[in-house]
């Protein structure tokens, strides 16, 4: 006998944010709950539905107990990643169950601030490394090494620049849907990839000068 599913109505007392800037700790928990973090990006899940995202066919069994899920939960909330978005009941019954989603949208990177002094130091001490593998890599292609200062210059006003182009990546967030579907769809060190891809090609297609400026330095 065919028997139809029980029909159900969410009912939302929480609407997560657009966005939400992430602090290291918060990062690594994002990675560690993958799964979950994922699968409530724009969703309101029940704590079985997330339960079943732990379910292994070939084994047949769960690799986690509900008590754990229910663990893992109280867990991101705490630390803001995941909350009670409100309640889903059940026709005809009066039990109903909580369910739960992201606190935001997009997770994305701490808010970028100017570096402080000590981060400025290891911008430098950075720079002194890139030099030198650049010039080891160019030594390769029997190009000499290029002129140290020179670098330095180009690469204090190549973290200058950068510094402005996230802002207007950040400020894009919450103006441009589009970028910020785009972003949402991937993890928060992926975010962190394409950012770094994105300051560099923008830089050179702002400051095309600078790139001649870059080979003069080694050529």
């Amino acid at each position: 006998m065919h028997q139809e599913p029980d029909q159900t109505q969410d009912f939302i007392t929480y609407e997560p944010e657009i966005v939400k800037y992430l602090t290291e700790d918060q990062i690594k928990l994002v990675n560690e709950y993958d799964r979950i973090i994922k699968a409530l990006k724009n969703k309101y899940l029940t704590v079985k539905e997330i339960h079943e995202l732990y379910f292994n066919f070939d084994l047949k069994k769960y690799r986690y107990s509900l008590k754990t899920i229910y663990k893992h939960l109280d867990k991101l909330d705490k630390h803001g990643l995941v909350k009670i978005a409100g309640y889903r009941a059940v026709k005809g019954k009066r039990v109903s169950e909580k369910i739960y989603t992201r606190t935001a949208h997009l997770f994305y990177p701490m808010f970028i601030t100017k570096p402080s002094k000590e981060e400025e130091e290891k911008h430098w001490h950075n720079a002194n490394g890139i030099y030198h593998i650049l010039s080891y890599l160019m030594k390769k292609q029997n190009i000499p090494s290029g002129q140290k200062e020179q670098f330095f210059d180009f690469y204090g006003h190549f973290q200058k620049i950068k510094f402005n182009i996230l802002l207007e990546i950040l400020e894009s967030l919450t103006s441009n849907m589009e970028i910020a579907a785009f972003l949402s769809s991937i993890s928060v060190d992926e975010v962190n990839d394409v950012n770094d891809i994105i300051t560099i090609l923008a830089y050179f297609i702002r400051f095309p000068e600078m790139l001649e400026q870059l080979k003069g330095i080694f050529i």
